[in-house]
């Protein structure tokens, strides 16, 4: 959220107002629509062009609330919320206001957790040897 809000600034738009927010949260879905990341269908109360201005869905019908005091400071936060029905869930809009790149990001490669015993600390090393012979 703190990207796609720094990102839209970078491009000129302002993101302190209702659209503002939801260009905001529509660039950051559209960033994580590989993970099925959307936006919510809100045709009425605070919303732009039928869409809610700081929400992110998932088909499955969970949401997160991702701006606190959206329209004014628009400040990053990922909440979850009570699920709605899925039926609500719409594809993030292709954002052609942004001239940068905008394809989805490439997920970092997963950290390894530390073992959690001596044993398992062994048991790694002796794998990383082993894996030395056999790159």
């Amino acid at each position: 959220m703190a990207q796609a809000k720094a990102d839209l600034a970078a491009a000129g738009r302002d993101p302190h107002s209702a659209c503002g927010a939801a260009e905001i949260t529509n660039l950051a879905a559209w960033r994580m629509q590989n993970e099925g990341a959307g936006l919510l269908d809100k045709p009425t109360g605070n919303n732009c062009q039928g869409y809610a201005v700081d929400i992110i869905a998932y088909r499955d019908g969970q949401i997160y609330d991702v701006l606190v005091n959206a329209e004014t400071q628009n400040i990053p936060a990922w909440q979850p919320l009570t699920p709605v029905d899925p039926a609500r869930w719409r594809p993030p809009v292709y954002p052609s206001y942004y001239p940068g790149p905008i394809e989805p990001p490439v997920d970092p490669p997963p950290v390894e957790p530390p073992p959690t015993s001596p044993l398992e600390a062994r048991v790694a090393r002796l794998e990383q040897w082993a894996a030395s012979f056999h790159p």
